[in-house]
């Protein structure tokens, strides 16, 4: 080692030797400034604890799980906001029912054209897009729709021609899911979960090849999502934020995939199964007026 090294190696030494005597003495005065490490703190947040959801599986896709693409998206909420968590439940209509009459109800509720009265809800805020007609009472926005499916015609082309199918539309409606299924009717109507069920049996060969038309061009097989009436007003906002991050138009494309009609009108309707795509289009060419009231009956401002 050089003179040149030497003397850089000793200052370089006195320096350190500096840095831990005097650091110590003024670490906490500089932490204690304000501004300084702000950037790590988490975001204070205006309410902290859970937020319920209740997905009541009225609407069921094609494939996949509707209540698991709500959690999806709750998840990334929980991820954005600091200790505010989103606890989403899936029950069936009728327990969900049950529930609802003994008086646990959510903050954010999915449920299908009709389940709620609109009295159950407050509204949802706006700015959301896709139409939300089907969900406005009296000029509120009470619940919003994000998902529709359609009831399709199935036939067996074995038995019965295109033509032949759709003049049998109305012996079509007496005859059950299951009676086709067995081969002890040539024709039903099904959903369109119902349509995916006998496309993977077809492909496990446990049932007879079956081809499928749109049946009707408007549908109830909707869902809609609400916040509850007895939302507490800390936590309206990020309920609000959960339903418009539900009806973006990159979550709205993801229902495609399920086999679902997004209500974005702006999404492609482009699916594997023709007859997805046929039919959804038929429903979207009736424009809002061809999906069912959140609240049954007539909807505000229809004929």
């Amino acid at each position: 080692m050089n003179k040149i090294q030497k003397t850089i190696a000793v200052l370089l030494l006195a320096a350190v030797l500096l840095l831990l005597v005097f650091l110590p003495k003024h670490i906490f005065r500089l932490m204690d400034r304000e501004g300084w490490l702000d950037w790590l703190r988490p975001k204070e947040e205006p309410f902290r604890g859970v937020i319920s959801i209740l997905h009541v599986a009225g609407v069921r896709p094609y494939l996949g799980s509707l209540g698991s693409w709500l959690k999806k998206y709750a998840s990334k909420l929980e991820k954005k906001h600091y200790e505010v968590y989103f606890n989403v439940e899936i029950l069936d209509e009728a327990k969900a029912a049950e529930r609802l009459a003994n008086g646990a109800m959510p903050d954010i509720i999915s449920f299908p054209a009709g389940f709620l009265p609109a009295s159950a809800l407050r509204e949802a805020g706006e700015g959301f897009s896709v139409p939300t007609e089907a969900g406005t009472f009296e000029d509120s926005i009470l619940a919003v729709p994000y998902a529709a499916s359609c009831r399709l015609l199935v036939f067996d082309p074995a038995k019965l021609t295109e033509e032949e199918a759709k003049e049998a539309r109305g012996d079509a409606t007496k005859n059950s899911i299951d009676a086709f299924r067995r081969g002890k009717a040539d024709c039903c109507i099904a959903d369109a979960r119902a349509v995916g069920d006998f496309s993977r049996l077809l492909s496990a060969g446990k049932m007879r090849f079956f081809e499928a038309l749109p049946f009707e061009a408007q549908t109830d097989l909707v869902q809609f999502i609400g916040i509850s009436a007895s939302a507490d007003e800390e936590k309206l906002s990020y309920c609000r934020e959960f339903i418009g991050q539900l009806t973006s138009p990159d979550a709205q494309s993801e229902l495609v995939e399920l086999g679902l009609m997004p209500m974005n009108p702006e999404i492609e309707l482009r699916y594997e199964q023709s007859f997805l795509g046929e039919a959804f289009e038929l429903i979207r060419a009736g424009g809002s007026g061809a999906v069912g009231s959140a609240f049954g009956g007539k909807r505000q401002g229809s004929e």
